[in-house]
């Protein structure tokens, strides 16, 4: 590659011996195709990287888009809000005899209790609340005007399945850092929770929450 550039410099500097070089910088850019002809540079994109980069632009569209609806409900808020103060103080939260129950010997079954625990209820509601999210565009009349787009079909239902799982495991996450810091900031347990607290959180939570919202978001298009 490095000696096909040479050989374009060399070709431009014969062509151009007294005027400025060549915008050979562009050959940095993956996206760009330099080429010479009757004296003059030609950029022309490729057909191939333009495809990826419109699905990727369009799929970011649909994902904040819906990333931004899921996270203003109201609904959601208050669920969360419930089922967090609940958690709090029944599970999270230690009784002052119970003040030294966390320690680094037993830090990782105690994530992972944890983790179990808030899956019983927490990806439960995140899927009650994402079952009506694909319906809404139908309802709505959104379903017609999208498919004059050029946006397609795939590129729509990933958008929209994981712009609503960030949705609903945002404050999820949020809330299980400010618990977690708290409990450290007041020695309740070491700092190392934090660290195997978020672990747990990708590897049992994530996975429950991803599960619940595909089976809530499949379901009502298939249901008659």
């Amino acid at each position: 590659r490095s000696g096909a550039v040479a050989q374009i410099d060399s070709n431009v500097k014969k062509l151009f011996p007294r005027h400025c070089e060549p915008r050979l910088l562009r050959r940095s850019n993956p996206m760009i195709k330099l080429e010479i002809a009757s004296g003059k540079e030609q950029v022309r994109p490729r057909n191939d990287e333009i495809m990826m980069e419109n699905l990727m632009s369009r799929f970011i569209g649909v994902f904040r888009h819906e990333f931004n609806m899921s996270i203003r409900r109201s609904g959601m808020w208050i669920a969360y809000g419930l089922l967090f103060v609940f958690y709090t103080v029944t599970v999270l939260w230690p009784s002052p005899e119970e003040s030294s129950v966390f320690t680094d010997a037993t830090l990782w079954q105690l994530a992972g209790q944890l983790a179990y625990t808030f899956n019983l209820f927490l990806p439960v509601a995140a899927g009650i609340l994402a079952a009506d999210r694909m319906q809404r565009d139908f309802r709505g009349g959104v379903h017609e005007l999208q498919s004059s787009t050029p946006l397609s079909k795939l590129v729509y239902i990933l958008g929209n399945y994981f712009g609503v799982l960030a949705a609903s495991l945002a404050p999820v996450l949020v809330w299980i850092w400010v618990v977690t810091a708290c409990l450290v900031a007041t020695g309740n347990a070491p700092i190392n929770l934090m660290y195997a607290m978020t672990v747990t959180f990708f590897a049992m939570i994530v996975p429950a929450f991803a599960f619940v919202i595909a089976f809530s978001l499949a379901c009502p298009l298939i249901m008659p």
